[in-house]
Formats: structure tokens, C-alpha cells, sequence
């Protein structure tokens, strides 16, 4: 496991720039050129996050409790603190489910998308009858809008993708798998080379750069068994 001050150190030997002696104990308050190697791994790991939309680190489910009444809900009200985006529906996958509180999971369903104009046009105007929730579709706000509204107690439980987590702290941890994380530097050695235009920096950390994306696609596929 790498914090984040690990990987600064790391950026710090892989340089050649900083002495031993010299290099961080805290990313506060970092001075000159190594204030420059925390934002270069701050934005390293940003970088990575961001260039897939399906890293499965990526991936996290809620369950939460439905208020009869309510149709729409913002990532918020579920008590998501990390929501990037809703998981999209494929035809493997519906990523929300609703089952009555009262009956437990046997009675769990899944929901079924429909597009945001038509799910107004049937569900948000004029005046209809609760029941049980059977569609659902994502406005404009990335609210979740569920048709027809809650009669009674229900629950959902759903899938959704996180946010890019953006280090801060001496122990941050980056959430994708150990294995992967010396992928970060690399990738801010990317940046360092870049910025001291310094080719044969960049060269090399794009060589090590490319083995670990592949490692980390590699750890990511599915293994369906025959």
C-alpha cells in the first residue's frame, strides 16, 4: 500500500533530483520543486481516474429507503458522498432495484430506464396515483427520477460511479488495487519530464507508464469460465 506522501517520495528518488535527506515527510506546506511533485502526483492520479470511464475501483452500489411522495433524488439523499454518475443500464445489467420494506428482498425488481422527456411527459405532469415504482430516468441535475412516485415504504438499491478522488492528506490511499499504484508515479513522472522538457524523462516514464495502463486493463477484464 502507497499513501500519498509514499508516492511523492517516490516521484522524489525516481527524479534524481531531491537527496535522500531532503525529501518529504508532509505534502503541506511542500517547498519549490517539491510542492511541484505533490500537484504532479495529485494530477497523475486525477489523469488515470479519469481516462476510463469502467475501472471497476470506479464502481461502488448504495441501498437506501424511498419517502412515499418523492420522485426525484439527488445522489444526496441517499448518502452518496463520492457520486461521480449514475451506472448506465446495458442489456446485462440494470443497475437499480426496488423492493417493498414490509416484504424484504424476495420481493426486489429491477427498474427499467426510460428517456428523461418521455419519463416527464408520463410521470411529471398533471396529477397521478402513487404506486410502485417500475421506471426510472436521470435529469438534467443527475437527479434520479423514479415513475409513479412512492405509495409506501419502499427500498432501492443501486449502482453508481464515484467521483475521482483527489489526494489530500499524508495517508491517502488511492482506491484502485496495491498492485497498481506505482502506476501513479509514472505517470507524474510524465508531467516532471513534460515540464523540465526533458525527452528522455518522458520517454522513459511513458514506457513505464504504458506497461502499467496494461496491467491495470489486464486486472480489470472479466474472466467469463467455459
Amino acid at each position: 500500500m502507497s499513501t500519498f506522501i509514499e508516492l511523492v517520495n517516490d516521484l522524489e528518488r525516481e527524479s534524481g533530483t531531491i537527496y535522500q535527506n531532503a525529501r518529504l515527510t508532509s505534502v503541506l506546506d511542500a517547498p519549490g520543486r517539491q510542492e511541484k511533485m505533490v500537484e504532479w502526483i495529485i494530477e497523475a492520479w486525477r489523469l488515470i481516474q479519469t481516462s476510463r470511464s469502467d475501472w471497476p475501483w470506479m464502481r461502488a452500489e448504495f441501498t437506501s429507503a424511498l419517502i412515499p411522495g418523492q420522485s426525484r433524488y439527488a445522489a444526496a439523499d441517499f448518502d452518496i458522498e463520492d457520486f461521480g454518475g449514475w451506472a448506465k443500464h446495458t442489456r446485462s445489467f440494470s443497475p437499480f432495484t426496488l423492493y417493498e420494506y414490509a416484504l424484504g428482498q424476495g420481493d426486489e425488481r429491477e427498474l427499467y430506464p426510460s428517456f428523461y422527456h418521455g419519463w416527464k411527459a408520463r410521470w411529471d405532469r398533471g396529477v397521478h396515483e402513487a404506486n410502485r415504482p417500475c421506471d426510472y430516468a436521470i435529469d438534467q441535475d443527475k437527479k434520479l427520477c423514479l415513475g409513479p412516485k412512492p405509495d409506501k415504504d419502499y427500498v432501492i438499491r443501486g449502482a453508481y460511479r464515484r467521483a475521482a478522488q483527489i489526494l489530500a492528506a499524508d495517508t491517502d490511499v488511492p482506491i484502485c488495487p496495491v498492485d497498481h499504484h506505482m502506476t501513479i508515479v509514472w505517470r507524474a513522472a510524465m508531467l516532471m519530464g513534460q515540464h523540465d522538457e526533458a525527452i528522455p524523462v518522458v520517454a522513459a516514464a511513458q514506457s513505464l507508464y504504458a506497461q502499467g495502463l496494461r496491467n491495470m486493463l489486464d486486472d480489470m477484464d472479466e474472466q467469463v469460465e467455459a
